[in-house]
């Protein structure tokens, strides 16, 4: 995410070198950017409300995991792709989210157990008090 804002800016200075427009390029793409950010801030809130945000992550993910497949089918040599390197690759693709599910879903416990220890301290403070 951080990325695009420099994408942004090389495209910005590329155009107005190439049409000697400064102005007129910079109001451009910093309109195309407003439109673009407020565009998908409103989908992403419309989003949110109607499908659980579990939901929208493994959708995200998948998507995000079937360009990086396409990228390597795209780039790696055709005699890479033998059944044995595909099922192992396949392998590991299932290992690795399985250990990232994992692994999140301990820290959101230590998460949600430091929050509610946390409420007990401020409970119990507040009865010391009064």
């Amino acid at each position: 995410m951080a990325e695009m804002g420099d994408k942004t800016q090389l495209a910005t200075i590329a155009l107005a070198v190439e049409y000697n427009a400064i102005i007129s390029v910079w109001m451009g793409t910093t309109l195309g950017m407003i439109i673009s950010n407020g565009f998908g801030i409103i989908v992403g809130n419309v989003m949110g409300k109607h499908i659980p945000e579990r939901t929208i992550k493994w959708a995200a993910a998948i998507i995000f995991i079937a360009f990086g497949g396409y990228g390597l089918y795209e780039n790696l040599p055709k005699d890479f792709w033998t059944p044995l390197s595909v099922g192992a690759a396949f392998i590991l693709l299932i290992a690795a989210v399985y250990a990232a599910a994992r692994l999140g879903a301990a820290a959101q416990r230590r998460t949600l157990d430091e929050i509610a220890a946390c409420k007990i301290e401020e409970k119990e403070e507040a009865n010391r008090e009064s």
